[in-house]
């Protein structure tokens, strides 16, 4: 059974966007030839990948309900998944800025803090969750 009621409730909300973001940010970084010449690029590219993939399985698991077969606390994981990935983001979003020599290195720089800025708010979210 499909939930695609999932993308219009809050937790979808923030993880759909947030998935936009990160596509639209590595997108701006690896269509930029030459960007494997530098290692701050490949860094930032890799870090929005995987946060792009790991936004792209909780929205399947959501939206095909599931969540309830896994065997543990989904919020507890998106909490410290969110820590870490908030840290990771930022520190992409900080190696990408320092090299944005090209227009869309600029653009990826700014995606990557909006991308930044949605794990936060989804850090306070699951936060406010586990209280």
């Amino acid at each position: 059974m499909v939930n695609c009621g999932y993308l219009a409730s809050h937790d979808g909300l923030i993880k759909f966007t947030r998935f936009l973001f990160e596509l639209i940010a590595w997108t701006c970084i690896v269509d930029v030839s030459g960007y494997s010449n530098f290692p701050n690029a490949q860094y930032a590219a890799a870090i929005l990948i995987i946060s792009w993939i790991l936004d792209f399985v909780w929205i399947v698991l959501h939206i095909f309900d599931k969540q309830n077969s896994i065997n543990m606390d989904l919020n507890r994981f998106n909490l410290w998944t969110a820590v870490l990935m908030s840290f990771l983001v930022f520190i992409g979003f900080i190696t990408i800025t320092v090299e944005a020599t090209v227009p869309l290195w600029k653009n990826a720089a700014a995606f990557a803090f909006f991308t930044f800025c949605n794990w936060i708010y989804d850090l306070w979210v699951c936060r406010g969750k586990q209280s």
